[in-house]
């Protein structure tokens, strides 16, 4: 054997150097395009103040725990005031509920009354209609009375008496 190395494709010492040649400029490739993507980061983060941060102290963290422990107490006092306005705006509400319910059934009751009433008062009306008249005028059963405390309250302003 000859010191030549021989490739299965056949080419020769020629094609080996070819392919390394092709390797290495892949990798110095990828290189610089790994050191350009790190590059752009790091300008990225220092235009937008990601690098001038610094880290936060613990004293500076249990302050906001506290204050948020504050909010939050805060918060539940709130809500708990409004649950009980809700408690307070419920039971108003049943009681104006069952008020309507009073109220209707009450009404109800009236329009009944009134509808009996109406019903004497054409009965009532109906017999005067149908009374012998005899000359003498006849006066609802309603005014009588106050007709003849009418009458006798005159007798007294005239001065005279019933005792003749």
């Amino acid at each position: 054997m000859s010191g030549r190395l021989v490739t299965p494709t056949g080419g020769g010492a020629s094609a080996h150097w070819g392919r390394r040649l092709l390797v290495v400029a892949g990798v110095v490739a990828s290189l610089l395009l790994g050191a350009a993507t790190i590059r752009a980061a790091a300008t990225w983060a220092e235009s937008t103040g990601l690098a001038a941060m610094k880290p936060v102290s613990a004293d500076a963290i249990s302050a906001q725990l506290a204050a948020e422990e504050a909010r939050s107490a805060a918060l539940r006092a709130q809500l708990a005031d409004l649950v009980a306005q809700t408690r307070e705006l419920a039971d108003a509400l049943a009681a104006a509920h069952d008020q309507i319910a009073t109220d209707a059934a009450t009404a109800e009751q009236l329009r009944a009354e009134l509808a009996a009433a109406k019903d004497r008062i054409a009965k009532l009306e109906a017999a005067l209609a149908a009374a012998p008249t005899t000359g003498t005028s006849v006066s609802r059963p309603a005014r009588e009375g106050k007709h003849e405390e009418h009458e006798h309250d005159e007798h007294e302003h005239d001065g005279g008496h019933d005792d003749d």
